[in-house]
């Protein structure tokens, strides 16, 4: 496996573990919240409070996911 395809790999788990975060906090999706591993970082906050966090991690998984892209265009141009 060529180092540009782990990095499309990657990043293409990270986009998808961000929008997932993403959509369920705008959702609401109880069953993410009630989740035994969502509860375990968020259990003091209230559910307002948890979908800020999960909106907020969301976005920096994107942005790890970007990031990656980004290094996967700079390695190609070398």
């Amino acid at each position: 496996m060529s180092v540009e395809v782990a990095g499309y790999i990657m990043a293409s788990l990270f986009a998808i573990g961000g929008l997932l975060s993403i959509v369920a906090a705008v959702c609401d999706w109880d069953w993410f919240f009630q989740s035994e591993s969502v509860r375990m970082l968020t259990w003091r906050l209230t559910r307002p409070w948890q979908r800020v966090v999960y909106m907020v991690l969301g976005i920096g998984i994107l942005a790890m996911a970007a990031k990656i892209l980004m290094e996967i265009a700079n390695f190609c141009l070398r």
